[in-house]
C-alpha cells in the first residue's frame, strides 16, 4: 500500500513576539531543499545555506503578526517582504519549518 501526504497543515510559531503561521514543505518541496543542502551536509555543516532559507520561506511562511517597521508600524506580510526579516529570525523559521517536514517514521515505512 502506498499512503500519499496530501495535507500540509498549518502551525504557528511564536519568536520575539512575533507569530509567523507556516506550513510545512510537500514532498516535492522537501526532495528540492535536500538537494540544496547536499553541499552542506557532506561539509558537516549544520547550518541551512541562504538559498535554502530562502526557498524555504518562499514556500512555507504564510502570514505574521506582530513586525514592525522602522516607525514601528505594523510591517503587513506580503510574499517577498520575509527577505526584509533579520537572519537569525529567517533562519530559525527555516530551520523549523525544515525538521517539521521530515517523514515520521511510520510514513517512512509506507
Amino acid at each position: 500500500m502506498i499512503k500519499i501526504r496530501k495535507s500540509l497543515p498549518e502551525y504557528t510559531l511564536e519568536l520575539q513576539e512575533c507569530s509567523f503561521t507556516l506550513r510545512p514543505l510537500s514532498e516535492v518541496e522537501l526532495e528540492q531543499c535536500n538537494y540544496m543542502l547536499v553541499e552542506m551536509i557532506q561539509a558537516n555543516h549544520t547550518i541551512l545555506p541562504p538559498k535554502a532559507v530562502k526557498f524555504i520561506l518562499q514556500n512555507c511562511l504564510i502570514d505574521w503578526t506582530g513586525v514592525r517597521d522602522e516607525n514601528d508600524k505594523e510591517y503587513k506580510y506580503k510574499p517577498g517582504n520575509e527577505s526584509f526579516l533579520p537572519t537569525k529570525i529567517r533562519m530559525e523559521l527555516a530551520s523549523d519549518v525544515y525538521v517539521k517536514s521530515q517523514l515520521t517514521e511510520e510514513e517512512k515505512k509506507s
